[in-house]
């Protein structure tokens, strides 16, 4: 089913998700308007898409996290390097800044970090980010897919992400006080495999060890 913007205009945001920031709601997603298609390596990248609303029903069109037509982005995210998915956002109450993570596939860690005053964007860019695992792997290759970010009670943030090299297997990664990269704590095999794209809704301690081991999970 099609959904429509205030204006009338298909909502264009794909595989990303609604946060809610001061009673609004926020969708962001995968642009694929100026005409993007999965698989077509001359494909151009659209960029991401914001839409905001107060009652999750009528929803109006904030425009682009950031101007992905320059040179550098197409580059990085158009089709011939699988493209660039799944914008989450998250906010740092210490730093005062919402923080966008995005899935790329054209270095080694598989994503970038941006950050923003305001949940609408802009964003800018920020360094790339370190995580622990898959960081000997060779770059632009199927490393970390899929992920979310989430922030649990005592304000710690986590990202969950796909290990594809071992098949689909989900990562939980601690990550730092500003929640821009990871810090070396995290679990693996969350799941056994031939799973992709986690996502965390609720608020849930999570208990990470010490930064260097890497136990399974307990289901």
């Amino acid at each position: 089913m099609v959904r429509f913007s205030t204006t009338g205009d298909a909502i264009d945001a794909h595989d990303g998700e609604i946060a809610c920031f001061k009673d609004v709601y926020y969708l962001y997603g995968t642009s694929y308007d100026c005409g993007f298609q999965w698989g077509n390596k001359g494909a151009p990248f659209c960029g991401f898409k914001v839409y905001s609303s107060t009652d999750l029903s009528n929803w109006t069109d904030r425009g682009l996290l950031f101007n992905p037509l320059t040179p550098v982005w197409q580059s990085r995210c158009d089709g011939k390097t699988y493209g660039c998915f799944r914008p989450h956002v998250i906010y740092n109450e210490k730093t005062r800044l919402y923080i966008l993570w995005i899935n790329v596939y054209d270095n080694v860690v598989g994503y970038r970090v941006f950050t923003s005053k305001k949940p609408v964007g802009p964003f800018t860019e920020v360094a790339e980010p370190k995580l622990a695992v898959n960081s000997d792997m060779p770059a632009a290759g199927l490393n970390n897919g899929d992920h979310d970010t989430y922030i649990d009670d005592d304000g710690v943030a986590y990202l969950a992400y796909t290990d594809w090299r071992t098949h689909g297997t989900i990562v939980i990664e601690k990550l730092s006080a500003d929640y821009l990269t990871g810090t070396g704590q995290y679990v693996r095999a969350v799941t056994k495999g031939q799973t992709e794209a986690p996502g965390q809704k609720e608020k849930k301690s999570v208990i990470i060890p010490a930064a260097g081991s890497h136990p399974s999970y307990p289901l």
